[in-house]
């Protein structure tokens, strides 16, 4: 099914007003911005545990 039978069957853009509201792009924006402070806070690690860098000379 294309795009325009898509709509058809549910109006996208009439849903997308009832679904997201205004703020959505700033909330979205936050929670992305602490979830990659929560991940920033072990990953590094994790990923030295499984990558360990060579000795040097």
């Amino acid at each position: 099914m294309n795009d325009a039978g898509l709509n058809r069957l549910l109006p996208l853009g009439f849903m997308a007003g009832k679904i997201f509201k205004d703020d959505a792009g700033a909330v979205m924006l936050a929670t992305c911005a602490e979830e990659m402070n929560h991940l920033a806070s072990f990953l590094p690690d994790l990923y030295r545990g499984y990558h360990p860098t060579p000795e040097g000379p």
